[in-house]
């Protein structure tokens, strides 16, 4: 009974997380309309720090909703007429910037909520402005139009701006810009130059990925800083920084039946990649991968009336689920289907590994597994089997102290009677206790809080150090 029971335990351990048969691990929970009519919904930007989100569209269309309750909104003063196309908060959070057609430059002001011209459209043109992003420390906004060039451009005193027109811009459509605080540059993503750099003099630099027309990009600073571009070909790109040098990469999006339309970073530095028509997907740089959120199957099985839209704003509620806005203004709140976001995974996995931990160490099965392998074993072949049962004891038990009071007792007792070394044996299980950490990474908590990484993505690295460390182990039991 008790070997059937540990098996159960082992394949529950090893079953994957369950998801929706369309293959979304999220679902629509509920959805309401901003508007009677169409209000071209173009960008959602996210307060840094409050729960404010300023949503933006066609014909001068504003307004500021609560992020965790989005239908509590206010509606903000309509004195433009053209399509508003992008927005950013100030680092500090007292306002943003509002952009779009006609050289609209707007300023929106937090405190109360009140919206007004930033600056003329002599000042920057009459072309689109379609990208807005301050850099890290809000001295300087960069704004790109849709003739290429980019400006910047800084609050000058008694309600007026100071705008730069920057040299050797001009001829590229600039599609998005986003900024970094470490290294201190913005980057920007262009419809025909490819990806640029502007560095802390102002001075930019196109480095890579002229074949793609780029759609958007977003920076993520916690951790390693990386950028992150796509295109509508479904190119990807990653932009990394790594002692001063400036490394770009690219790749095809895989798994992705639409055309990538935006890309957007969470409050919790989770990367996700929005498509027509409708899909969300979650990109990890370095290569952790791609991962499906939400089908366009899903939207359609689940007739809440926004298949035929695209979504154009998503966001991270406070309650770990998430909110998406679509051009034609439906706000609907994704929540896990069942536990198969991410986030629910390492919870479900704790919970085993505790609840395994009492079953295995109070049920007698410990002692079971270690006298099978020491009543199987000889000289040479019981130092190997001690670290093999070892390992696999410790995926249960993480422990390490309380592996060695259920274990221990066992493994020096057999190699009493098998007249093998004790020093080797207590070695041979300690190597099995420790390899098998890189299955389940938690001593790197502490570490992924600092870096900002996630588990997911040191698990290529830590598989092939454990690959690598049984063939080490096994070998030096065999040859000492």
């Amino acid at each position: 009974m008790a070997a059937r029971l540990l098996v159960f335990l082992m394949l529950l351990g090893m079953a994957p997380t369950a998801i929706a048969e369309d293959g979304s691990v999220v679902r629509i929970d509920h959805s309401f309309t901003l508007m009677e009519y169409d209000p071209g919904i173009e960008d959602a930007a996210i307060h840094p720090a409050s729960n404010w989100v300023v949503v933006v569209g066609a014909e001068g269309y504003a307004v500021s909703m609560d992020k965790s309750s989005p239908s509590t909104m206010i509606p903000l003063a309509d004195i433009s007429d053209s399509d508003l196309l992008d927005s950013d908060y100030h680092p500090g959070g007292n306002t943003a910037l509002i952009v779009g057609e006609n050289g609209s430059v707007l300023r929106y002001a937090i405190s109360d909520h009140s919206i007004e011209r930033a600056t003329s459209a002599q000042s920057v043109g009459y072309d689109n402005m379609q990208a807005v992003s301050w850099n890290a420390n809000g001295e300087w906004a960069y704004l790109g139009s849709s003739d290429g060039t980019l400006y910047r451009m800084r609050p000058s005193g008694n309600g007026s701006s100071e705008v730069v027109p920057m040299p050797g811009t001009g001829g590229s459509s600039i599609s998005s810009i986003d900024c970094l605080p470490d290294p201190f540059v913005c980057l920007v993503a262009s419809a025909e130059e490819g990806i640029g750099m502007i560095d802390r003099d102002h001075i930019l630099s196109w480095i890579g990925g002229s074949g793609s027309s780029w759609s958007d990009i977003v920076c993520r600073s916690g951790g390693v800083p990386v950028c992150v571009a796509i295109s509508m070909d479904r190119s990807i790109a990653e932009i990394e920084f790594e002692s001063g040098v400036v490394g770009l990469t690219t790749q095809t999006l895989e798994g992705l039946d639409g055309a990538p339309l935006s890309i957007s970073l969470t409050s919790s530095n989770q990367i996700l990649i929005t498509a027509a028509p409708v899909e969300i997907m979650e990109h990890k740089p370095f290569g952790g991968g791609t991962f499906t959120w939400l089908t366009n199957e899903a939207i359609i099985d689940q007739s809440f009336g926004i298949g035929g839209s695209t979504i154009t704003g998503v966001w991270e509620g406070n309650s770990g689920d998430y909110w998406i806005i679509t051009r034609d203004g439906t706000v609907a709140l994704l929540v896990p289907e069942e536990i198969g976001v991410a986030q629910g995974l390492p919870k479900l996995v704790t919970m085993l590994s505790f609840g395994i931990m009492g079953v295995m160490s109070h049920s007698g099965m410990v002692e079971m597994m270690s006298t099978f392998f020491a009543n199987i074993s000889n000289e040479t072949s019981f130092p190997i089997l001690t670290f093999l049962s070892a390992g696999i004891v410790n995926i249960f038990v993480p422990s390490g102290g309380g592996q060695w009071a259920i274990q221990g007792p066992i493994i020096v007792e057999a190699a009493n009677q098998l007249a093998v070394s004790i020093p080797k044996s207590v070695m041979a299980l300690a190597y099995g206790d420790q390899i098998t950490n890189m299955l389940q990474p938690f001593w790197a908590l502490p570490l992924l809080g600092i870096t900002g990484l996630k588990a997911s993505e040191i698990l290529p690295y830590t598989i092939k150090l454990f690959l690598i460390g049984i063939i080490i182990f096994i070998s030096v039991l065999l040859i000492f």
